[in-house]
């Protein structure tokens, strides 16, 4: 190895490893306000989508358009966050919806046993939400 080259050990950053944990359970990626579509990057937060069973696309002009249902938003994970006091080894699980409590509970004790971290849940607001959408209109 030449000298002027020193090796910098590489480390997936938590918010890319906890995405994959939770896209291999079934849940999909949201932005920290609900917008589906979050890609695996680094990020301080991550949106958790859950598909609602039963739920069927919608088609609209003979077919021509079909519109997906939308999903049920649990929360918003904070890996690092100063105003909500996550930090690193302390990440704050932001539950929307008293029902999904139990879900929440379960999921947040295995990625914590994985993560090796503590996970703390808040209730933001009683009842559930669905994912936000983009308009199409333009922000």
């Amino acid at each position: 190895m030449n000298a002027n080259v020193s090796l910098v050990d590489y480390a997936e950053h938590v918010s890319i490893k906890a995405g994959e944990f939770l896209l291999a359970k079934g849940f999909d990626l949201a932005t920290s306000s609900g917008i589906a579509g979050a890609p695996l990057k680094v990020t301080d937060s991550l949106g958790i989508l859950q598909k609602i069973p039963g739920a069927v696309p919608k088609e609209y002009f003979f077919g021509l358009i079909t519109v997906q249902p939308r999903r049920k938003f649990l929360g918003t994970i904070w890996f690092k966050d100063s105003l909500r006091n996550a930090t690193e080894g302390d990440w704050i699980f932001e539950l929307h919806g008293r029902e999904n409590l139990a879900q929440v509970q379960e999921l947040a004790g295995g990625m914590a046993s994985t993560f090796n971290v503590k996970i703390r849940l808040h209730l933001t607001c009683e009842h559930s939400r669905t994912e936000a959408v983009r308009s199409i209109l333009g922000d």
